[in-house]
């Protein structure tokens, strides 16, 4: 057991220098394999030898199946591939770039005059083929080009072509003023001077479309409309006739400047009186909530309702102010946005029997033919005194004088 020991000792302390050893002699043998491959480099023959030998080789291995192809493989091992060759091309070029840099820093040893560096550095293959490449691309391209613009050229021409046969036949299908009368007067029999008239109306026809549609400016289209239109065309009723000849904007009457801005004014002018008018509390009720609010335009207002419909309420309006003229269509785009017309969900009161009873009564007695009214509020204008028709004698039928409105309503429903 002693002896065992002693040695495996003797083996572990005799390591460290074998790997020392080791070391030395692949230095050696790497030296020695460095000097053999310079002295091939530089014979000619010898190295041209070695890579004959090389490329017999390659073919061997390659027709053994040990080297394949990149269409051989597959797209893994393409993508490796390529890969491998990016990086290889990238080191090329740094160091290519390097030595470039050193040669360009370095000062030049031989001023004898020689060829050019521009002559003497090699190409390299890439940038050949990427020139050539671009130069096939290019013709590709100029010859897409001229064969596009030869195409483009021939649809040019037979679209002139095709033009100029279509205003012919416009041109020759043309109706003249005098074909216009014959076609009108066959299997009729009229005098001459008749036939003179018809024919004298259809050229001034002609002549007059004729004018307006060379006219340029709006000025001249004008003037051939003051020209033809007037009372007279008015009176027998023949300006839709002018406005099949003419346009419809030219014959309308065109307002100055004054006119559109007095226009304006008025405008601006109802929509204040509407605006009022509806947010009285006659006409609307102010919503007492304070999130019953509408913005528009960050114009922040409290809701309004209406008390009436809009119908009852333009009738209301036209009779407080006789003097405005308003539809009842203006009347309702003048209305503010926060006049609002209620909805079942914006009402404060029930729908029930005790509330709706009488407006209930009274559409029964209007579809039987026995009123003429249609709301609770026009039987009481119409029973009660004029004007004044929420006065409390009026209701509790108090009054001397619209005592008899009410006996003769009594008397048509009995």
């Amino acid at each position: 057991m002693a002896k065992k020991k002693n040695c495996v000792e003797n083996k572990r302390k005799k390591n460290p220098t074998s790997k020392n050893e080791m070391k030395k002699k692949k230095e050696k043998t790497k030296e020695c394999m460095r000097k053999l491959r310079e002295s091939i480099r530089n014979d000619p023959q010898k190295y041209e030898e070695q890579k004959r030998k090389e490329r017999e080789r390659y073919y061997a291995r390659k027709k053994a199946g040990k080297i394949k192809g990149i269409h051989e493989m597959g797209n893994r091992d393409q993508r490796k591939v390529r890969k491998s060759w990016r990086e290889r091309s990238k080191k090329y070029c740094l160091k290519k770039k390097c030595n470039k840099k050193l040669e360009d820093n370095t000062p030049s040893t031989n001023p004898a005059p020689g060829p050019s560096r521009d002559n003497t550095i090699c190409r390299r293959p890439q940038l050949e083929v990427g020139k050539r490449k671009r130069r096939k691309n290019t013709q590709h391209l100029k010859n897409e080009m001229n064969k596009l613009k030869k195409q483009l050229q021939n649809a040019m021409t037979r679209i002139g072509k095709y033009r100029q046969k279509l205003h012919r036949l416009k041109k020759n299908n043309r109706n003249s003023p005098r074909k216009k009368v014959s076609r009108l007067l066959t299997g009729n029999t009229v005098s001459p001077i008749v036939r003179k008239k018809l024919l004298f109306s259809e050229v001034i026809d002609a002549q007059i479309k004729e004018n307006f549609n060379k006219g340029k400016h709006h000025i001249n289209k004008r003037r051939i409309v003051t020209s033809v239109s007037g009372k007279i065309v008015k009176k027998y009723r023949y300006l839709h006739y002018m406005k099949k000849i003419l346009s419809k904007r030219t014959l309308e009457p065109r307002r100055n400047l004054k006119e559109k801005m007095q226009a304006k004014k008025s405008i601006e002018a109802m929509k204040v009186l509407v605006s009022n008018f509806l947010q009285e509390d006659e006409s609307s009720r102010l919503c007492p909530g304070k999130k019953d609010t509408v913005t528009l335009k960050k114009c922040k207002q409290q809701k309004r309702l209406l008390n009436d419909s809009l119908e009852n309420l333009h009738k209301k309006f036209l009779h407080h102010y006789p003097q405005c003229k308003i539809s009842y269509s203006v009347f309702c785009k003048l209305r503010p946005f926060w006049v609002l017309i209620p909805k079942a969900r914006d009402r404060d009161t029930c729908l029930c029997i005790t509330h709706e009873n009488m407006a209930l009564i009274v559409a029964a007695l209007k579809r039987k033919g026995i009123i003429k009214e249609n709301t609770p509020d026009e039987v009481c204008k119409a029973l009660c005194c004029e004007g004044a028709y929420f006065r409390e004698d009026c209701l509790i039928r108090s009054c001397n004088d619209c005592q008899s409105n009410f006996k003769t309503l009594k008397e048509n429903i009995l």
